[in-house]
C-alpha cells in the first residue's frame, strides 16, 4: 500500500492544493519555513483525523490510498482501510518521518546511521542481541536448564543475526534507491530543462511557419492580382478589338496612320507644354523684373520731385542772380566811367568770367529741368 495523493483545503500554509506521490521514498526537503512539517501534517491529519504537536490546524484534508485491493479515500482519518487500523500516529511518525530539527549530525556516517535506525529499528535488534548475550553469560550453573536456555538463545540470537543481515540488506538497497533518487533528481531538472527548451523551439518552429505561410499567401495574392489586370486589360483590348473586326487591310492601314499621327501629335503637345511651362517662368521672371522696375520708377519719382523742387528753387535763384548781374552791369558800367587804369580792365574781366560762369550754371540747370521732365512723362508711360 502506498500515498498516491494528497489534497487539502485552507490548511495552513499550504492553503489549496494536491499533490501527487509516486510508489517508493518520497523525499520532501527545503528550507525552512517551505511547509515540509505542514505537509507531513495534513498527511497525518488525513489518516488519524488528528496531528501530533503543538499545532493546530483548521482546514481539511485527504488521501488517496493504493494496494493491491484498490484505491482508498480516508478524509481526516474515516474510511481507513483494515491494514491502518491498528496503526498509531507515533508509529507512523516513527516509521515515516525525520525531521530536520532533530538531525544534529555533522557527518554523512551519522546521520545515516541515524536514518538507518529510524527506518528499520535495528538498534532494538541490536538491544535483544546484547541481552542476549548478557543471559548466556549469567545463568550458565544449572547445566540442563542452561543448556537448553542456551540452545533456544542461541537459535533466538541466529534468527536475530539472520534479521539484522536481512535488515542490512534493505538498508544497502535504500542507500542505493537514495543515490537513484538523487540522480532521479538531476534527471528531472534536466528533463524539465529539455522540456522548456523543446516548448521554446516549438513556439519558435510555429511562428516561422505561420510567417512563411503569410509571406507565400502573400506573394500568390500578388500574382493572382497581376493576373487578374492582365485578364482585365485582354478582356478591355478584345472589347476594343470587336469594333475593328469588320475592317478591312485598307481600313487598318489608315488606322495605324493615324495611331501614328496621333502618337506624333501627343508628342507635339508634350513638347508645347514643356515651352508653355518655359514661357510661363519667363514671364513669372519678366513680371519679377517689372515689378523690381516699378520699384525703381518709384524711387525715381520721388527723385524727380526732389530734383522738381531743387530746378525751382535753382531757378528762383538764377532770376535773382540776373537781376543781381544787371545790377553789378549797372555799377560797372559807372564805376566803368570813372575809373581807369589796369585795375578797372581786370576787374571788368573778372566780372565777365562770373557774368560767363552764371550763364553756364543756368544753362545746366535748364537741361537738368529738361531730364526731370523726359523721366516724369517715361515713369508716366511705364505705370
Amino acid at each position: 500500500m502506498w500515498i498516491k495523493a494528497l489534497r487539502i483545503k485552507d490548511f495552513g500554509v499550504l492553503g489549496t492544493g494536491e499533490f501527487q506521490f509516486s510508489p517508493g521514498i518520497n523525499v520532501l526537503y527545503g528550507p525552512n519555513e517551505a511547509g515540509k512539517t505542514t505537509l507531513f501534517d495534513a498527511l497525518e491529519k488525513a489518516l488519524f483525523g488528528q496531528v501530533r504537536g503543538p499545532r493546530r490546524y483548521g482546514g481539511r484534508a485527504e488521501v488517496l490510498l493504493t494496494s493491491e485491493e484498490g484505491e482508498f479515500l480516508v478524509k481526516d482519518g474515516k474510511g481507513r482501510p483494515p491494514p491502518l487500523k491498528g496503526m498509531k500516529p507515533s508509529f507512523f511518525e516513527s516509521l515515516f518521518f525525520v525531521r530536520t530539527g532533530e538531525l544534529g549530525f555533522v557527518d554523512q556516517k551519522g546521520f545515516l546511521q541515524d536514518l538507518k535506525g529510524r527506518l528499520l529499528d535495528t538498534e532494538r535488534l541490536y538491544r535483544a542481541m546484547e541481552h542476549i548475550k548478557t543471559r548466556l553469560g549469567r545463568g550458565l550453573n544449572p547445566l540442563g536448564e542452561n543448556l537448553r536456555r542456551e540452545g533456544e538463545l542461541t537459535q533466538e540470537l541466529e534468527r536475530l543475526r539472520r534479521e539484522v543481515e536481512e535488515l542490512e540488506a534493505k538498508r544497502a538497497r535504500l542507500m542505493e534507491a537514495r543515490e537513484d533518487l538523487v540522480r532521479l533528481e538531476g534527471l528531472k531538472e534536466e528533463f524539465v530543462r529539455l522540456e522548456a527548451e523543446r516548448e521554446e523551439l516549438r513556439g519558435k518552429v510555429e511562428l516561422r511557419r505561420k510567417v512563411l505561410e503569410k509571406q507565400a499567401l502573400r506573394e500568390r495574392y500578388k500574382n493572382l492580382m497581376r493576373e487578374k489586370e492582365e485578364i482585365g486589360e485582354a478582356e478591355a483590348l478584345r472589347e476594343k478589338l470587336k469594333g475593328y473586326e469588320a475592317f478591312g487591310e485598307e481600313e487598318l492601314l489608315w488606322l495605324k496612320e493615324g495611331e501614328e499621327e496621333l502618337n506624333r501629335l501627343s508628342e507635339r503637345v508634350r513638347s508645347l507644354r514643356g515651352r508653355q511651362e518655359e514661357i510661363s517662368q519667363e514671364e513669372a521672371q519678366k513680371e519679377e523684373a517689372l515689378g523690381r522696375l516699378k520699384e525703381e520708377l518709384r524711387d525715381l519719382k520721388v527723385e524727380q520731385e526732389r530734383l522738381s523742387l531743387r530746378l525751382q528753387a535753382l531757378e528762383g535763384a538764377e532770376e535773382e542772380g540776373y537781376q543781381r548781374l544787371l545790377e553789378i552791369d549797372g555799377h560797372l558800367e559807372a564805376l566803368q566811367g570813372r575809373l581807369e587804369g589796369r585795375r578797372v580792365a581786370e576787374g571788368w574781366r573778372g566780372l565777365q568770367a562770373a557774368e560767363e560762369r552764371l550763364r553756364r550754371r543756368a544753362s545746366r540747370l535748364t537741361r537738368l529741368g529738361w531730364l526731370a521732365g523726359g523721366l516724369w512723362a517715361l515713369g508716366g508711360f511705364l505705370l
